[in-house]
C-alpha cells in the first residue's frame, strides 16, 4: 500500500486538500485500498482551513509516508521550529516530498529548495523570488520535479 501524508497548516487552502479525492478513486475504481491517506499537522487535532471548515488531522511525530505533500495557505506562515527537521527528516525519509500551491513557501523556508527548481502560485511568484533568491523558480510551471522534490 502507497501511503500519502498531507500536511495541513492553519489557513490551509480547501481547493488543495481536494485534489487527495484522486487516490479515493483509485481504490474505489480498482477494488482494492492502494493508497492510505493521512491527513497530518503539527499538533494533531483540528486544523481550520481558509474558508472555516476544519479538517481532523493527526499529529506528524515519527511517521514517515511514500509521499508527503505539504499544502500551500492564503497568508504564507512562516514555519514553526518543529516543523523544519520534520521536512528536513521528510526530504531523507519518503520517496518523494511534494507541495500544493504556496506549499512551495514552507519547503523553502526550510533550505529544502536551495538550489533547486521549484514552482509556486503565480500571484505568489514575486514575493517567493524576493524572499528565496537561491531557488530556481520557474514560475510559468504549473509543477516541477527536482529530484524527490515536487513543487
Amino acid at each position: 500500500m502507497v501511503t500519502i501524508g498531507i500536511l495541513l497548516s492553519p489557513g490551509f487552502q480547501m481547493l488543495c486538500l481536494s485534489t487527495s479525492t484522486i487516490f479515493e478513486f483509485a481504490n474505489l475504481l480498482s477494488g482494492q485500498s492502494f493508497y492510505r491517506v493521512d491527513l497530518i499537522s503539527e499538533q494533531g487535532g483540528l486544523v481550520p482551513s481558509s474558508i472555516g471548515f476544519s479538517v481532523e488531522t493527526q499529529a506528524f511525530k515519527q511517521r514517515s509516508y511514500d509521499t508527503e505533500l505539504v499544502l500551500g495557505d492564503n497568508q504564507l506562515i512562516e514555519p514553526t521550529p518543529a516543523l523544519i527537521p520534520f521536512l528536513q527528516d521528510t526530504l531523507i525519509t519518503s520517496r518523494r516530498l511534494a507541495s500544493a500551491c504556496t506549499g512551495s513557501f514552507l519547503l523553502a523556508a526550510a533550505g529544502l529548495l536551495d538550489g533547486r527548481k521549484a514552482t509556486t502560485h503565480w500571484f505568489h511568484a514575486h514575493t517567493f523570488r524576493e524572499a528565496f533568491p537561491k531557488v530556481k523558480l520557474e514560475e510559468d510551471r504549473i509543477f516541477t520535479v527536482d529530484g524527490k522534490l515536487w513543487t
